[in-house]
């Protein structure tokens, strides 16, 4: 599980400061979203069932995930007849990133929650 969050951290610090640059930041957003979308994957086959919380968080996280879906899939398709370039540049770049980072805050909760469910107890 920590190597999850490693990745994971690895990835979206790296997104961030590849969002500095103008190419960067949506390659960035692809391979982020590849490897949470996977590390969800995970985390729901292993966790779903074994907290309320986790069960909570990662139905939340994958509305987000539809929605995020919805308005990306909208914004290219009718990208310049509702909206202007700048704000559908807005669009494509910010929504992926909010829903990147609520995963990225409830990976790390879930991590710390399973590692306390699975630590030994020490008997004296």
């Amino acid at each position: 599980m920590k190597t999850i969050l490693k990745i994971n951290k690895g990835v979206f610090y790296a997104t961030l400061a590849l969002m500095l640059t103008f190419y960067g930041g949506p390659v960035g957003l692809i391979v982020l979203g590849f490897v949470q979308i996977v590390s969800a994957f995970f985390l729901t086959a292993h966790l779903y069932t074994q907290s309320n919380k986790a069960k909570k968080y990662l139905t939340i996280y994958w509305i987000l995930v539809i929605i995020e879906t919805l308005i990306l899939f909208l914004t290219f398709k009718y990208r310049f007849a509702v909206i202007d370039f700048e704000t559908s540049c807005v669009i494509i770049l910010v929504t992926p990133l909010i829903v990147a980072t609520y995963f990225f805050i409830i990976l790390t909760k879930l991590i710390k929650e399973y590692e306390n469910i699975n630590k030994p107890y020490a008997s004296l």
